[in-house]
C-alpha cells in the first residue's frame, strides 16, 4: 500500500463519516427529503427561554410615556400640559422597570437604562409641575416674548417675570 492509497483511504472514511454525522438544517427540513414523516415532532427545538423578556412591555410602556411627554413639551402652555400625564406615567413605569430590571439577572444594560429614563421622564414632571403652579406668570411671560419685537422687550419680559415668580425682588431692600 503506497502513500497514494493511504490518502484514498484515509479520504474514503472521513467523507463516509462526514456522510453519517451530516444533518440536514431544521429550518428547510420539511419531512421529505431526508427524513421520516414520525420523526418531524422531535427534529423541532425551542430556543432557551430569554430572562429580559418580562422586561419587554414595562420597558416599551417607559419609552412610549417619553415619546408623549416629550413632543407635548415643545407645544404653546395651554397645550404642554398634556404631557405631564405621559411624564408620570413613564416615572411610574420607569420606577418600576428599573426595581423589575435589578431583581432579574438577564437584565444587562437595562440595569442602566431603566434608571437613566426614569430621570428623563422625572426632569419632564418637575417643570410642568412648576408651570402648572404658576400657570398665570408663566401665561403672560409666553405671550409677552411672543410680542416682544427688541431685545430691551425681552428683558423687560423676563423682569417682570420674575417679579411674579418672587416679589422680593422688586422691592429694594438693604
Amino acid at each position: 500500500m503506497g502513500a497514494g492509497d493511504a490518502a484514498a483511504c484515509s479520504l474514503e472514511q472521513s467523507l463516509s463519516y462526514a456522510s453519517r454525522t451530516r444533518r440536514e438544517p431544521e429550518a428547510f427540513n420539511d419531512g421529505v427529503f431526508g427524513s421520516n414523516v414520525e420523526d418531524m415532532g422531535s427534529n423541532t427545538r425551542s430556543a432557551p427561554p430569554n430572562p429580559a423578556r418580562p422586561l419587554l412591555r414595562p420597558v416599551a410602556v417607559t419609552i412610549a410615556a417619553m415619546a408623549g411627554a416629550f413632543t407635548f413639551w415643545f407645544l404653546p402652555l395651554p397645550w404642554k400640559f398634556a404631557g405631564l400625564p405621559f411624564a408620570v406615567a413613564g416615572f411610574i413605569t420607569g420606577t418600576l422597570t428599573s426595581v423589575m430590571a435589578f431583581r432579574n439577572p438577564g437584565a444587562g444594560m437595562l440595569r442602566f437604562g431603566a434608571p437613566l429614563a426614569t430621570l428623563a421622564c422625572g426632569l419632564f414632571v418637575l417643570p410642568l409641575a412648576g408651570q402648572l403652579a404658576f400657570y398665570g406668570p408663566s401665561l403672560e411671560y409666553q405671550q409677552c416674548r411672543a410680542d416682544a419685537l427688541t431685545l430691551r422687550s425681552l428683558a423687560a419680559c423676563t423682569q417682570d417675570f420674575k417679579n411674579q415668580l418672587d416679589p422680593r425682588e422688586s422691592r429694594n431692600l438693604p
